[in-house]
């Protein structure tokens, strides 16, 4: 099986033997805890490790590659899968190298969360809470199956000094096609981890909007030259 598209990364995290269950918290508080610890610290620089597993369990791994999630001078990226999205204070940009496009959106409401608190709360119910170690492990699970909701739970666990995300594990709602050591297709369940980590690759600094489009009097909008081979989609509000 292959991961081929933006929404399986999404929005699109072992430790101790002694285990401490902690007191239940409103659902909100803790994944808004990881939310404003990416949200206040001046830089990061962080490298994701993506696991594809056939099965709820075991270690069977059917597809796995990296990506990288960053910030400085107030600039978050998320470069994965040969697509890149850059969030400035009042605009974003998406350049996807495959497709050679940037897609270009402006405006003051732009969210930039890690974890989609509101649209979690709407779904799913909180199962579990404890801890291990240092580690938070909290766990969420789909209040009913429905449809276009891609996973049935949700495990993440997050380093409890600093509410900084160390892995997620997404279990997915329907059976997935696998190929066996045969070459034959079947269905199984599957989930996939997302292991975060320092990134050994240093982070550049002083990203511009002006590094990537071209913005004139008029509010004309057109790519640099370096993107001279890209196509401009541009979806800002006057556009």
């Amino acid at each position: 099986m292959h991961l081929t598209t933006n929404k399986n990364i999404i929005c699109v995290l072992v430790f101790t033997v002694f285990v401490n269950t902690i007191s239940a918290q409103n659902f909100s508080d803790i994944l808004e805890k990881v939310n404003a610890y990416y949200k206040t610290a001046s830089t990061y620089n962080i490298q994701s490790t993506y696991t594809m597993y056939r099965g709820y369990t075991g270690n069977t791994i059917t597809e796995s590659y990296k990506s990288t999630m960053y910030k400085t001078d107030n600039v978050v990226g998320i470069n994965a899968l040969g697509a890149e999205v850059i969030t400035f204070s009042n605009a974003q940009i998406t350049i996807n190298s495959t497709n050679k496009t940037i897609l270009y959106t402006k405006g003051n409401n732009i969210k930039n969360n890690v974890i989609d608190v509101n649209a979690l709360s709407k779904f799913y119910d909180q199962t579990s809470v404890k801890e291990e170690g240092n580690n938070i492990i909290y766990e969420i699970s789909l209040k009913q199956k429905a449809l276009n909701i891609p996973y049935s739970k949700l495990i993440f666990h997050i380093n409890k000094n600093d509410y900084s995300l160390i892995k997620q594990e997404f279990f997915f709602t329907s059976k997935l096609p696998f190929t066996n050591k045969k070459g034959e297709r079947e269905n199984d369940f599957g989930r996939m981890e997302i292991i975060y980590s320092s990134n050994p690759k240093l982070l550049k600094n002083n990203i511009q909007l002006e590094d990537y489009l071209v913005i004139n009097s008029n509010n004309e909008v057109s790519v640099t030259n370096t993107y001279k081979n890209y196509q401009l989609i541009n979806q800002t509000p006057n556009n």
